[in-house]
């Protein structure tokens, strides 16, 4: 793995700052989302005026939404950095082609181009698996924002029509 890495070449260290970002905010969501959708069904069902409710459960999305510009940001840039790589990585063969026969070898054109789809394969490894938690989590907040939408209007039309 660590070869893997090494082999790489300098885009994978902001690849793999990206992984720990997303491991850590995804860890970190799981827990705190678990409590935060807790309160808000608690908000909802409490018996503070609507208007109050309302206030609080938008201050409460917004909480619940933190860190996910963090993920569609690495979502973005982990399939460049990856392209970045295989730019950089095709260079570097083409740098050993040009060197002339004394100097070039195939392991340095190999070199070059392992670096080029390692990258590649690093960006795409870690931009996919975001986009899914992303989409699952924003899939939750947007169900749990509807719910609080229909039991709020609920309760507005129950007052207007008395």
């Amino acid at each position: 793995m660590v070869d893997w890495f090494i082999k790489g070449g300098i885009v994978m260290i902001p690849l793999l700052l990206c992984s720990i970002a997303v491991l850590a905010i995804f860890i970190e969501r799981c827990w705190s989302l678990r409590i935060l959708f807790r309160q808000g069904k608690a908000l909802i069902a409490s018996e503070r005026p609507v208007k109050e409710r309302e206030r609080l459960a938008a201050r409460l999305v917004r909480s619940m939404q933190w860190g996910l510009p963090v993920f569609e940001t690495i979502v973005v840039i982990a399939p460049m950095l990856g392209l970045l790589g295989t730019i950089l990585g095709i260079i570097h063969s083409f740098e050993a082609l040009s060197a002339g026969a004394t100097a070039f070898t195939k392991s340095n054109l190999g070199a070059g181009l392992a670096e080029a789809l390692i990258t590649t394969e690093a960006g795409l490894m870690i931009a996919i698996p975001t986009q899914v938690i992303y989409n699952i989590f924003r899939g939750r907040i947007n169900r749990f924002i509807d719910e609080c939408n229909d039991q709020l209007a609920e309760e507005k039309d129950g007052v207007e029509s008395c």
